[in-house]
């Protein structure tokens, strides 16, 4: 009989994205937090929590300059290291004008917004999520 292509088999449904957005590791490859050996099962929440959207932090980045995804996070406060998370991400959408990543970071291209996603995923799955936007602005020059 006739079967049919591999790629209809075991087709994942796409998730409801609406651009393709670039992920950054906001951790570098050799500095994979490590397990403590203090972690018990009674410290464990049982439920997974709730992602909650709260309203985007903004943050001024310079036309030219870089912002590091592990600054966005320090600076709006998203705790991304523990033992507990598996991976940290910033996703930016493609396409967008104001600013570019590079690396591990985002550079400011023209004033504009960039809009970010910053995503931690512990080891049990469970996920959180912040909204960032980048505020791209002109250096000013007077004092």
């Amino acid at each position: 009989g006739a079967r049919p292509p591999p790629s209809e088999l075991g087709t994942a449904p796409t998730p409801d994205v609406a651009r393709p957005s670039v992920e950054i590791p906001l951790t570098s490859v050799t500095e994979q937090p490590t397990v403590s050996q203090i972690e018990s099962s009674s410290n464990v929440a049982a439920v997974a929590p709730q992602v909650v959207i709260t309203k985007p932090k903004v943050l001024r980045l310079r036309i030219g300059g870089f912002l590091a995804g592990r600054e966005v996070a320090r600076r709006v406060g998203f705790a991304y290291k523990g033992p507990r998370i598996a991976s940290a991400t910033m996703l930016v959408p493609k396409g967008q004008r104001a600013c570019m990543t590079v690396a591990y970071a985002i550079k400011g291209l023209r004033t504009g917004t960039c809009k970010v996603t910053l995503l931690s995923v512990a080891r049990n799955g469970a996920r959180s999520t912040q909204q960032v936007e980048v505020k791209v602005v002109k250096v000013a020059t007077a004092r």
